[in-house]
């Protein structure tokens, strides 16, 4: 503190030409400014301390919100995204089931058209066979 008081005399002495001493009331000023900085750095050091460690927490607060957030939006989305895919595979079946049901229709009906058509050459085999064995016992009678 002396230097400083000192450094003021010499400050003053030299700017303003005037000599002032050590019990001068600018140096009483001095003294008091500087015990008023120095609680008011005490003072703002604590009060930036509480600050700090307010922000921290109020930051952890809101990371952990963040992440909440960030969590329920994931979710939506991949819930939302489960749906639109179950919807495709229950469209897509549908349109496999109603081919696959045209399909085993129109074999059906290929299979009916071939049973009916066996059926009348069947009926032709056994009359052509049946007149066959009646030329030959008219053959035989004769």
């Amino acid at each position: 503190m002396r230097d400083k008081q000192q450094e003021l005399i010499e400050l003053i002495a030299r700017k303003n030409n005037v000599l002032i001493g050590s019990d001068d009331p600018i140096l009483m000023l001095l003294t008091a400014n500087e015990f008023i900085i120095t609680e008011n750095t005490k003072a703002l050091s604590e009060a930036l301390s509480g600050y700090s460690s307010k922000i921290e927490v109020i930051s952890s607060q809101w990371d952990s919100l963040a992440s909440k957030k960030a969590e329920k939006i994931l979710n939506a989305s991949l819930n939302a995204s489960k749906q639109v895919l179950n919807e495709h595979l229950e469209e897509s079946a549908s349109k496999i089931k109603a081919l696959i049901s045209s399909e085993i229709l129109a074999a059906k009906i290929e299979i009916e058209r071939e049973k009916k058509r066996i059926g009348l050459m069947s009926l032709i085999n056994t009359l052509s066979a049946l007149l066959i064995f009646v030329s030959v016992i008219v053959y035989l009678v004769s």
